[in-house]
């Protein structure tokens, strides 16, 4: 491990994101707060274990504040997914802290892949989908070369630049008023899922930055 830790400090090595940075990077209240005082759009949200805090109003959904991928002791790995809170148990909360963050009702879903100051993305047409496209096999291939509005694409690098990240993989939500909004962002995300027109440009810069060319 000492070893490890003097070559990921090693000056003469450049990373996308420093290392030590990936850990508040995968933190969610780490990310909207710095995204939202960067004027990034994020839906409103708490943290807390105390039933009296409960928003009263609207919809919301619960997340998990870091990671949602976890690995149990015999090896096997699950996915926690976004999930509509019912907040007629709010006594549930008391047991662990998640996020809970207001519901926006999607129309189109935006997978918007950063590296360095340049930005691709691809979208999913909400219709039939779960409230978390991932649990959807076929939300993973219905992904679309359509774009985003090129504004969104540059509030996406405003994002990735408050948190810190030259990578990032983030979701965006376009609801039915058509504004879009930010839903969270994954500093070692998937890309290879999309569109080869929108995979093979990410490959590339990420193959450049490897190889030191700008």
């Amino acid at each position: 491990m000492s070893a490890l830790a003097a070559l990921a400090r090693d000056e003469r090595f450049s990373w996308l994101t420093p290392l030590d940075r990936l850990g508040g990077a995968e933190n969610k209240p780490y990310q909207y707060r710095r995204a939202a005082a960067a004027g990034v759009p994020v839906p409103s949200w708490i943290v807390t274990t105390d039933p009296d805090a409960i928003p009263r109003d609207g919809n919301w959904v619960t997340k998990p504040l870091g990671p949602g991928s976890f690995i149990d002791g015999d090896g096997n790995g699950w996915i926690v997914p976004t999930t509509v809170a019912d907040l007629s148990e709010p006594e549930i909360i008391t047991r662990v802290p998640f996020i809970l963050q207001r519901q926006v009702n999607a129309t189109v879903h935006a997978r918007i892949v950063t590296v360095g100051q340049q930005a691709w993305s691809a979208t999913l047409l909400a219709d039939e989908l779960p409230l978390d496209w991932r649990l959807s096999p076929a939300g993973h291939h219905g992904f679309t070369t359509t774009p985003v509005p090129e504004n969104v694409r540059e509030l996406a690098l405003v994002a990735s630049r408050a948190v810190g990240v030259g990578y990032s993989a983030q979701d965006w939500i376009q609801d039915e008023d058509g504004d879009w909004w930010f839903i969270d962002l994954n500093p070692a995300g998937q890309w290879l899922f999309l569109p080869e027109a929108v995979a093979t440009p990410v490959t590339v810069a990420i193959a450049r930055h490897i190889e030191g060319r700008p």
